[in-house]
């Protein structure tokens, strides 16, 4: 048996305790994906903590809440990653817009170089402008230049084929670009 083989198996022993209500196993499920889907809800939320880890945490509990139905139909992070998609539109709609919410990333950081605080901005101001693209084109902008997936990584967990993604991405680009043209007062 091969190391993938065992992942997999101690994956399914691990679901089937997490349906039965076990929430050790069901943590352990979720630790390895914990941190891109905090990334990716960062993303989505154009780089706003508190949202993204409010998101994150519903997508925990909905997880949790519906393990005993999960049939495996697809992987579990693909099936993560639709919670927390389903959840950012959830949160998005109670919020009604995003605007107005908070200004800047979170809490002021000090920054040790000019360079470094423009880099940071730049960071932010590239994270709100994806928080306004499509739900489709956040994923697969984070998924290749956030979370630094390769293609076929991200289209396997997108669900989609490759080719359908490459696709995907270069939509998701150009309109960023269009955005980014739009915005490049943010950028001088």
């Amino acid at each position: 048996m091969d190391i993938q083989d065992k992942d997999r198996n101690d994956e399914k022993a691990l679901l089937e305790r997490a349906r039965r209500s076990d929430v050790a196993a069901f943590e352990t499920l979720v630790r390895s994906h914990e941190d891109k889907l905090f990334s990716f809800a960062l993303s989505i939320t154009g780089g706003k903590d508190e949202a993204a880890y409010e998101i994150l945490q519903e997508t925990l509990i909905r997880a949790y809440r519906g393990i005993a139905s999960f049939r495996g139909d697809c992987a579990f992070p693909n099936w993560l990653w639709r919670i927390l998609k389903n959840n950012f539109e959830r949160y998005k709609d109670r919020e009604h817009a995003w605007e107005g919410k908070r200004k800047g990333p979170g809490d002021t950081l000090e920054v040790s170089t000019e360079e470094q605080a423009i880099h940071e901005e730049r960071l932010t101001n590239i994270r709100q402008l994806i928080s306004l693209l499509s739900i489709d084109d956040q994923e697969t902008l984070n998924l290749i230049e956030f979370q630094k997936l390769s293609l076929e990584e991200a289209a396997a967990l997108t669900g989609i084929s490759i080719e359908a993604f490459k696709s995907r991405l270069h939509r998701a680009r150009e309109r960023l670009a269009r955005s980014v043209k739009k915005n490049k007062n943010l950028f001088l």
